[in-house]
């Protein structure tokens, strides 16, 4: 898989899946749910690598960072995802600049955590001022 960037979906396999149906130009969270569900469950991933978690966590980041709506268990899922990334010393030294990747990481489950933590209320004025 080759990797371009630090964050979770700069990379091949993440922009592959993207790529099936089209919805970079257009996310929606009906499609980013779909994509989820049928293209990045461990079972579809080669087994001996570790990339459903980073699969998983790279398409859910990439649909916060495009304003999709991402349903909350899956968020939890991302975030534990990140987490158990973070915590992977081998996984991080594999990584041309672990540092970077590091910090990548822990700004995207800051993203996560934002979004996790609103209020009902709180998530109706961001959709309403366009946010999300």
């Amino acid at each position: 898989m080759g990797y371009w960037g630090v964050q979770s979906y700069d990379n091949d396999a993440c922009h592959d899946i993207l790529d099936k149906l089209n919805c970079k130009d257009d996310p929606d969270a009906e499609m980013l749910e779909w994509l989820l569900t049928n293209y990045c469950a461990p079972s579809k991933v080669t087994p001996h690598y570790d990339i459903p978690k980073e699969l998983y966590l790279g398409v859910v980041v990439w649909g916060l960072q495009h304003n999709v709506i991402v349903a909350r268990k899956r968020l939890q899922h991302a975030l534990k995802c990140a987490r158990n990334l973070i915590d992977d010393q081998e996984y991080l030294k594999n990584w041309r600049r672990p540092k970077a990747r590091k910090q990548s990481l822990q700004s995207e489950i800051d993203q996560i955590q934002k979004w996790l933590n609103l209020t009902p209320k709180e998530f109706r004025v961001q959709k309403a001022v366009g946010s999300i």
